[in-house]
């Protein structure tokens, strides 16, 4: 059986193969890069910093985790794992 070494459709044989150049690097990625396995005692201190929630924030973040809890408390055990996770999403 003979095979053609290129395919019998014209059109096809006349687009030139176009590869595409690697992507450029961003200064996103090149920071990432530069970052990769530093040392933790280095980074956490500005990324503990970042997380400080303020006064209002904390507030609004208790008065939920309250409501969450009290929210499981009053399911009991009879709604079973489904029904918990079901409430929380609620």
């Amino acid at each position: 059986m003979n095979i053609p070494a290129r395919s019998t459709n014209p059109s096809i044989d006349a687009q030139p193969t176009v590869l595409t150049q690697p992507l450029g690097q961003s200064p996103l990625r090149a920071a990432i890069g530069e970052l990769t396995r530093s040392p933790e005692p280095q980074l956490l201190p500005p990324l503990v910093e970042q997380a400080q929630l303020s006064l209002a924030q904390s507030r609004l973040v208790h008065d939920l985790a309250l409501r969450i809890a009290q929210g499981v408390r009053a399911r009991g055990q009879s709604a079973g794992k489904a029904g918990i996770v079901q409430g929380l999403l609620q």
